[in-house]
Formats: C-alpha cells, structure tokens, sequence
C-alpha cells in the first residue's frame, strides 16, 4: 500500500509541475504538419489516425474482504484517432490475467476484452501528461474441457500517464491506472489424495496497475 501510495503521489507531483513548466515553456514549439516540434526536432501528433500496444503489471490490490490479489499482466491493443491537440479516442482488443487467493486456493481469471476509451492531455508540454479512462466488456474462456470457468464481465480503467516525445513517429508513455473488474465462475482443484475439489467464487479486483506502452501515428 505504502509503495503505491509513493508512486501515486511522484506521478501527481509530475504533473504538477509539468503544469508550472507549461507557464514557461523555453523550448520554442511550432505547429506544422499536425505536430507540435520541438526545437530538436522532437514532436508529438496532435491529430489523425493512430495505433498503439500496451502491457500492464499488478501493483498493490485494494480488496476490502478475504481475498488477496496476486500476479497480474495486462496486455492491450488499440486504433485511435486524435480530433486536436488534447483529446482523442479509441477502441481496441485487451487481455487481462490476474491471480487470486481466497481461503488458500488460487483462482486465475482471464478476460479478452473489447473496449473503448478516450485520452486527455492536460499540457502541451514537452514530456506530456494526460489522464485517460477506459470502458470493456471481458469475455471469459471457453468452458469446453476447462477446469476455468466463469462469467463475462464489464471492467474499466482510469488513471494518469506521460508521453515521451520522439523523433520518429513511434512514442512511449508510461502510466499508473486503477484497474476494476467482477469475476463470478467456479474452478476445480485436485488434492494431494487425487479428490476433486469443486468450488465456486466471486472476486471484486480493485488494484493499482503500472502501464507501459508504444503508439505509432
């Protein structure tokens, strides 16, 4: 708890001053070719069509009951398209895998998700902050020939983040997100006497997630 709360707080301070240097910007930015450039020539698009991956680890979970939240990654795929130099939106196709242990047993979760999603840069500064939400629907496995089963479910995201300039028309961003999905189903486990053991669970994952990411103009 305490390590996410030190994250938390160096990635608002971040923004906080991303804000005062807005105010003072020494690099002379142009806009041409729907860019703002930098003096080195490095930039960030600010309009048009865009696509991006992202991966996503598990940081301390935030459950209020028995359940303890373990390993989670986090993988996204996403098109977007940029209306100005501050909002775009976007859909893509997202995987989500998180452990859990509720009265000694793991439970694993998998979801593919669809979502939709919009970004918000709240400077137009160099290193560039934003602030981003992102609503799916997670389509659990297959039952057929699963030990895994469990239901579809809603889940979102939302969080702060900084985008990196480049020179090219690849850049990196780096994010803190709260992560939040409902997971009903049931799962088998086999006991060291080789019983069946058959048991049912209903897991609210509320977690803190760091996110790294590459998007392509």
């Amino acid at each position: 708890m305490l390590r996410a709360a030190q994250i938390l707080l160096a990635l608002i301070m971040l923004v906080y001053a991303q804000g005062i240097y807005a105010q003072n910007d020494p690099l002379d930015s142009t806009y041409d070719f729907g860019i703002i450039e930098y003096d080195d020539n490095y930039f960030h698009d600010i309009y048009g069509f865009h696509y991006g991956f992202a991966m996503a680890l598990g940081l301390d979970d935030f459950s209020t009951d028995s359940t303890k939240h373990l390993g989670a990654v986090h993988l996204d795929s996403y098109l977007g398209w940029r209306f100005n130099k501050k909002f775009s939106l976007t859909t893509g196709l997202g995987f989500e895998f998180n452990e859990s242990r509720i009265s000694g047993f793991r439970f694993d979760t998998q979801f593919l998700t669809l979502h939709l999603g919009g970004r918000y840069n709240v400077f137009n500064t160099k290193y560039m902050p934003y602030i981003y939400g992102r609503l799916g629907y997670g389509f659990g496995p297959p039952q057929e020939e699963s030990l895994v089963d469990h239901e579809n479910g809603v889940n979102y995201q939302a969080g702060i983040g900084l985008t990196l300039p480049a020179q090219n028309s690849s850049k990196y961003s780096i994010a803190l997100a709260w992560h939040h999905q409902q997971a009903r189903g049931a799962e088998s486990f086999i006991d060291p006497l080789g019983n069946e053991i058959n048991t049912k669970y209903d897991i609210l994952i509320n977690r803190l997630i760091i996110k790294f990411g590459m998007e392509i103009r």
